[in-house]
């Protein structure tokens, strides 16, 4: 039997932003609260995205894909952002969006889809960027984003395959949390050499480069951008 992914992410995708982004426990189970406060990596990923992208969105069209709740879209339209879509399967994350565009007075500069990849089909984006959406992906739907990012600036996070502690008890994070009940839907882990495939881009040509930073943990983002300044 094969998961309803819009209901997984229906019923996990607020409460897991609550946790890791705002450290507030929801369901008070000691597994998710623990995941809570060890989650600095994600803390400083949406920082990093948020101070990478800001600075060069003026005048842009900016696509986030996996958009939950759009954190990020006040800061890329503060930064003077000619438009923000942002894509989520989950309409609980969407309906949330929708409230912080409305208490932000953001009007038709600001588009929100309920939808997966194939709905950015045909946006006209300058930078296309997504915080953890490739760890859950196919095949063919990383290829869909690639084909979307490839005349673009893209910035986007993944998980990276390495032999790590950390990367060793998020995998057991994951199969107690969910992974034992969710029929195989769990987060994915790439090398070089799988985004490369799959991506169709070259980190020796200099199509696509990987950022690093001990902050992230083991995770890592897949860029066209020239620099990325570390955060202070």
């Amino acid at each position: 039997m094969s998961i309803d992914k819009k209901k997984f992410w229906d019923e996990k995708i607020i409460g897991w932003e609550v946790g890791r982004y705002d450290q507030k426990d929801q369901d008070g189970k000691l597994l998710e609260t623990s995941a809570n406060r060890l989650s600095e990596s994600l803390r400083f990923r949406i920082n990093l995205a948020r101070e990478v992208i800001a600075p060069i969105c003026r005048g842009k069209h900016v696509l986030e894909l996996g958009c939950g709740s759009a954190r990020l879209m006040p800061d890329f339209m503060a930064a003077g952002a000619a438009s923000y879509h942002g894509i989520d399967i989950s309409s609980a994350a969407i309906d949330e969006a929708q409230e912080r565009v409305v208490s932000g007075g953001y009007g038709d500069n600001v588009r929100l889809t309920v939808g997966g990849i194939d709905a950015a089909t045909g946006t006209d984006a300058d930078i296309v960027l997504s915080l953890g959406l490739l760890d859950w992906l196919t095949d063919d739907e990383l290829r869909k984003l690639f084909s979307l990012s490839k005349s673009t600036m893209f910035f986007h996070a993944i998980a990276e395959k390495r032999f790590s502690l950390a990367q060793y008890l998020h995998r057991a994070y994951v199969h107690l949390s969910y992974g034992y009940r969710s029929n195989g839907y769990v987060p994915r882990y790439y090398s070089v050499s799988d985004i490369e495939a799959l991506s169709g881009l070259s980190s020796s040509e200099g199509q696509v480069s990987f950022y690093r930073d001990p902050r992230l943990s083991f995770g890592a983002i897949v860029h066209n951008l020239p620099e990325i300044s570390k955060p202070a």
